[in-house]
């Protein structure tokens, strides 16, 4: 919710609608079916407990690529995290904390686990997120795991912090990223979330709020554009629904 709200131009009404009283919930894509059934495969569910045992076959019949190289990753994922002393402690970790404020935070954890820190040596309990990614090494859009420091990490950070806040103790987060490229690969990395990230969250939280507030005073009105329209649970029944392309100003 909190990156919805950060993306410019949002439609009010569609986050309205799928993330605050989750009547329509926004439909998936391939990309994220190919992340829940990679997920479903290795840990025995994906986000919110959906479950993905298989994926599209092609026309012929027959398993597309990218499904031939996600089930090589699946099969490496123990040894994986053998490899790496990982042993899963709990998984689908539940977090939620109301704070002073009134206001809820939650979210889902993929699995706790100790894990072999090439730098710290042996952590007892760290918080890992499993991704999934085209490539791991691509430095372009919102997943660029090549160069994860430009990558927006509140996720990271509410977990980190939801931790603390149940259980008043700060414990290292991890991200498990593989990939399905020509030749699959993974990585680990380790974000650190320090006194700065905490405080860019606070402000996130407080951001979002305030913007929730003024729509709950001034309406949950709609903002139809190309990107706002595609693929939105509302297309149906929304007069304002648009396909048009922005009008570009050089």
């Amino acid at each position: 919710m909190i990156k919805a709200f950060k993306v410019s131009g949002y439609c009010p009404m569609k986050l309205k609608k799928a993330l605050i009283d989750k009547t329509h919930p926004l439909p998936s894509t391939p990309t994220m079916d190919k992340g829940v059934f990679f997920e479903t495969m290795c840990l025995g569910s994906g986000v919110h407990g959906k479950k993905l045992t298989t994926l599209p076959l092609l026309k012929s019949g027959k398993k597309s690529v990218s499904q031939l190289r996600i089930e090589d990753q699946i099969a490496k994922f123990p040894l994986i995290l053998k490899s790496h002393r990982m042993e899963i402690d709990e998984k689908d970790v539940f977090l939620e904390y109301q704070l002073p404020s009134g206001i809820w935070l939650n979210g889902t954890l993929d699995f706790t686990s100790s894990i072999w820190d090439d730098k710290e040596g042996p952590i007892p309990k760290a918080l890992i997120d499993l991704k999934l990614t085209g490539n791991i090494n691509s430095t372009f859009g919102d997943f660029c795991w090549g160069t994860p420091f430009k990558m927006d990490h509140t996720q990271a950070a509410m977990y980190s912090v939801l931790y603390k806040l149940i259980y008043g103790v700060d414990i290292p987060f991890y991200y498990l990223v593989f990939d399905y490229k020509p030749i699959p690969e993974y990585k680990i990395i380790k974000k650190v979330v320090g006194l700065m990230e905490r405080e860019a969250l606070k402000n996130s939280i407080t951001a979002t709020v305030e913007k929730i507030n003024f729509h709950n005073d001034r309406g949950w009105f709609t903002n139809p554009s190309s990107d706002n329209c595609k693929d939105c649970p509302l297309a149906a029944q929304c007069s304002d629904f648009s396909q048009g392309a922005k009008i570009q100003v050089v």
